[in-house]
């Protein structure tokens, strides 16, 4: 059926583009002088709202569209997504078209007047979002098709992430891939008849109007081909397979057999930075250690850095890169991708000793709380590629600004030149030499008007960026980073919850859209960390709060997704079956639905293989103690974390460990032979010179005898082999 399918689309295109030009503009819109949607039946009363609505976001949306280019005194329209929050669907908002950001109204407006339902998912600071809305979206002829014969729904993927996964695996489906803006041609009742990424106007328009007249005159047409297409939608129930451990073995040699043994990373022409990957190879490391394996982490870590995806003036990591060797990136800037980052380069930091991996956590951090900060109230989601008509036009340079540039500084980079030639990045050689405070060609870009930002307050993103504070403190031992870690969670707990519920974004005051399973795994997780790192028990208290709440969401989910793909992101159901994992061990809550879902993880790693590192790690730590520097013990009662000594300790490294009044473990050396011994093993099997500390004897209930016991707060130094290094130690004791 898809064969068919493929050719009945070919009926309905034509290639020709008509883009629509604009200019900046600072003037602000007036209400007055803007009119209903075109061919739209506005009731005076409903029009009269909106235009009150957009005084009070008059200053907001003329920032919205001077980013954009688009000249508010060319602005004639008005639509009702001026009610919304989002900047993505504000921005739209002056558009001719009669868009909803309601999927369920547009459901039952498309079931009551029996029309078409055209969708359009897209973001803030997606490249061909913008080319789309500038080319159709804005274009009269385009909004008179639409608003006549379709009922047309604009989403925020960031804000509206399940019924965006949804339409993107349909299209994956489809088409054998997915981008955005998505594009979608749905039945009254929701069933997908066709979908896209982006279509220049030319196309969509004979696409609109060919589609409508089918409707009209043939519509069975249509809903047989969208029927058939439900059909394949549908998902089989996966065959249950015995879990075996030699599976997890076989999906980890597949992934190694993708690993680009020249340029690292994922074999292929883009490269994305997959945090998921990463944190698989660190864990597997840690695990096995070999020369092999840290070289492949080494490349991949390197080549992001020295190639363009780092940005080497202001720091900071783009998106992605569109050529294998990391050069030529898609410049925007995404909160999460600088949040996984700084865990993965951090962690490799402590595994490694390698002090450039340091330096680029350290200079991310300072990146996003220089250019991504909301004030004290989170960060911004992202920093648009899209800058006065050209992709990376802010962080490139033109010939004229190189001539203006003096020859020793200019000497200090290489220069590479943009897909056209005409502009060039800078690479630098070194990771130290990000310095923006003092850098003349950051002073010569600052002098220009900043890229569009999209400024929501993502719950899921900012809590990513939680998590990733207190890995920095941990692996780089700064004190800074877990008070800026504490800060930014409380301000989400604050601010976020409303009446004990979680929602997704905050902005302009205002928290906004439903709460989805990232925004529950990543914030719990978060969480977590600080539960660990301060031993407050509200933090484990509100875990297993957010614990519960994702349980209910995904049983009432309306959509079942499938959220074990890591992608850009990492599995968010791995994140929850994990925390859950861990919760139970901290005795917090008796609930197994953490062991269904690693069950539903096992079975859909034994059926197919896939992105699912995440779900890999996670399986292979079943097999595994902890291998942090940081450990909880005795169902949260204790804690063990090696640190680096300073200049007055006995050795190299120490491990401190705490424990809660009335908490024991053993000596290493036990007075009961019954008993086992703690006990401080390298992972490497090196010989450590541990210097233990003097024990307690005491008598506990249910000895006859005093016991060798430590207890409170304890310090053991340890000295290593100065040839030799390790990053990782085990603690052998049953109670831990």
């Amino acid at each position: 059926m898809l064969a068919i399918l493929h050719r009945f689309y070919i009926t309905l295109v034509l290639l020709f583009l008509s883009p629509i030009s604009w200019a900046l503009s600072d003037n602000v819109l007036t209400p007055s002088h803007l009119s209903k949607p075109v061919s739209a039946n506005i009731l005076d009363a409903e029009f009269e709202k909106w235009r009150v609505s957009l005084i009070a976001k008059q200053e907001q949306l003329a920032h919205l569209l001077s980013d954009a280019g688009i000249e508010t005194e060319n602005v004639r329209y008005l639509n009702s997504l001026i009610y919304s929050n989002s900047p993505y669907l504000l921005r739209h908002s002056v558009n001719p078209v009669n868009w909803i950001d309601d999927y369920s109204l547009a459901l039952s407006r498309a079931n009551d007047t029996n029309k078409l339902i055209f969708l359009s998912i897209g973001y803030s600071t997606c490249h061909w979002c913008h080319v789309m809305e500038k080319e159709s979206f804005l274009d009269i002829d385009v909004a008179t098709v639409l608003n006549k014969h379709f009922v047309s729904v604009k989403l925020d993927r960031e804000i509206d992430v399940e019924l965006d996964r949804l339409f993107s695996e349909k299209q994956q489906l489809i088409k054998g891939e997915s981008g955005w803006p998505i594009s979608a041609i749905l039945t009254p009742d929701g069933q997908l008849f066709w979908t896209d990424a982006y279509v220049g106007k030319a196309e969509l328009l004979k696409l609109l109007k060919n589609v409508s007249a089918i409707w009209q005159q043939k519509p069975e047409r249509i809903l047989q081909i969208a029927k058939n297409l439900t059909i394949q939608f549908s998902v089989p129930k996966l065959p249950e397979v015995e879990w075996k451990e030699s599976t997890l073995l076989e999906r980890l040699t597949q992934v190694t057999n993708l690993l680009d043994q020249q340029h690292g990373g994922l074999k292929g022409e883009v490269k994305f930075p997959n945090a998921a990957l990463l944190e698989l190879l660190l864990y597997q490391y840690q695990v096995s250690p070999s020369q092999t394996l840290e070289s492949q982490i080494r490349l991949f870590l390197d080549s992001m850095i020295e190639g363009g995806l780092w940005d080497h003036l202001r720091g900071g990591f783009f998106r992605y890169a569109q050529k294998s060797n990391w050069h030529q990136p898609h410049f925007e800037k995404m909160l999460y991708n600088q949040a996984l980052l700084i865990s993965v380069y951090a962690k490799a930091s402590h595994l490694f000793n390698i002090p450039k991996y340091e330096d680029v956590a350290r200079q991310t951090i300072a990146f996003v709380y220089r250019d991504m900060r909301h004030g004290n109230e989170g960060f911004y989601s992202a920093i648009d590629a899209d800058y006065q008509g050209k992709e990376g036009g802010y962080y490139l340079f033109s010939i004229a600004e190189l001539e203006g540039i003096e020859p020793a500084l200019k000497q200090k980079y290489r220069w590479m030149p943009s897909h056209d030639n005409t502009l060039f990045q800078p690479y630098s050689d070194s990771v130290m030499e990000v310095q923006p405070q003092d850098n003349p060609l950051v002073e010569l870009k600052d002098n220009l008007p900043p890229p569009h930002i999209d400024k929501k307050v993502l719950t899921a993103w900012n809590a990513l960026l939680v998590a990733s504070l207190f890995d920095a403190h941990v692996y780089l031992q700064d004190p800074v980073f877990l008070e800026r870690g504490i800060e930014l969670l409380n301000y989400l707990l604050e601010k976020h919850f409303s009446q004990n519920v979680l929602y997704r974004a905050f902005l302009a005051d205002t928290a906004f859209g439903q709460a989805t399973l990232e925004d529950y795994a990543w914030l719990n997780r978060a969480l977590l960390k600080a539960y660990a790192l301060t031993q407050k028990t509200s933090f484990l208290d509100q875990a297993i709060d957010l614990q519960n709440k994702s349980t209910e969401y995904l049983t009432n989910q309306s959509n079942k997704l499938n959220w074990m793909n890591d992608q850009e992101f990492i599995s968010p159901l791995s994140v929850i079956a994990e925390a859950g994992r861990d919760i139970s061990k901290l005795g917090g809550t008796t609930d197994r639905e953490w062991r269904r879902q690693i069950q539903e993880i096992k079975q859909r790693v034994s059926n197919e293989f896939s992105d699912h590192f995440s779900a890999y790690q996670l399986l292979l730590q079943s097999s595994h103690s902890s291998l942090e520097p940081l450990q909880i013990f005795a169902k949260g009662k204790g804690r063990a974390w090696l640190k680096e000594s300073n200049e007055n300790s006995n050795g190299d490294y120490i491990i401190e460990i705490t424990m809660a009044p009335g908490w024991h473990i053993n000596s290493n050396k036990p007075l009961d032979k019954s008993l086992i011994a703690t006990e401080i093993v390298a992972s490497s099997n090196q010989t450590l010179q541990v210097s233990y500390p003097t024990p307690v004897k005491r008598k506990l209930g249910f000895s006859q005898k005093p016991l060798s016991l430590y207890e409170g707060q304890l310090s053991i130094p340890i000295a290593r082999d100065k040839k030799r290094s390790f990053r990782q130690v085990h603690i052998k004791n049953t109670s831990l």
